[in-house]
């Protein structure tokens, strides 16, 4: 499995979040993606974001289970954005400093990402280091998605 471990500073990202289910996420998760490509929140987050950042341009979505209920998610979808565009209308999430381990995939998003998921946190299950499982980015390139050569990353914080 392709991975990396580095250690980031704290960061901000600028989107819009829905807080769901558990047990619903895999479809809650679908539907807000088309939600917030036909409402035009998601072309609100691709005019704010920077190649400047630690994610050079990417959308990132953002599963938390801090605070809440213990059979809830709060995913986000935005970017690291930049500072002079307005981020009228999004919400910002401060995601603090962290050691990340970051896996690379190669795959169309629907066939690859819940596979590539289960994947990630069997491996980490047998890692000596600890992760945090309340929370974990998916990082997204602008390329075409059901392409069978698309990249994305997974990012779990790293407990130290």
């Amino acid at each position: 499995m392709d991975y990396l471990i580095e250690k980031h500073p704290a960061f901000v990202i600028a989107g819009t979040s829905k807080k769901m289910k558990k047990d619903n996420a895999e479809i809650g998760i679908k539907e807000f993606w088309s939600e917030i490509t036909n409402n035009d929140a998601l072309n609100k987050i691709h005019e704010v974001k920077t190649r400047d950042s630690i994610f050079t341009g990417r959308i990132v979505a953002i599963c938390q289970e801090h605070n809440l209920e213990e059979d809830e998610i709060i995913y986000t979808i935005g970017t690291e954005y930049d500072k002079n565009q307005s981020v009228y209308a999004l919400e910002l999430i401060s995601i603090p400093e962290h050691k990340w381990i970051k896996f690379k995939f190669v795959g169309n998003i629907e066939d690859n990402l819940d596979i590539s998921k289960e994947e990630v946190f069997g491996f980490l299950n047998n890692l000596k280091e600890k992760h945090n499982s309340k929370l974990y980015l998916e990082v997204y390139a602008d390329d075409n998605k059901e392409e069978d050569d698309y990249k994305f990353e997974i990012w779990v914080p790293i407990i130290e």
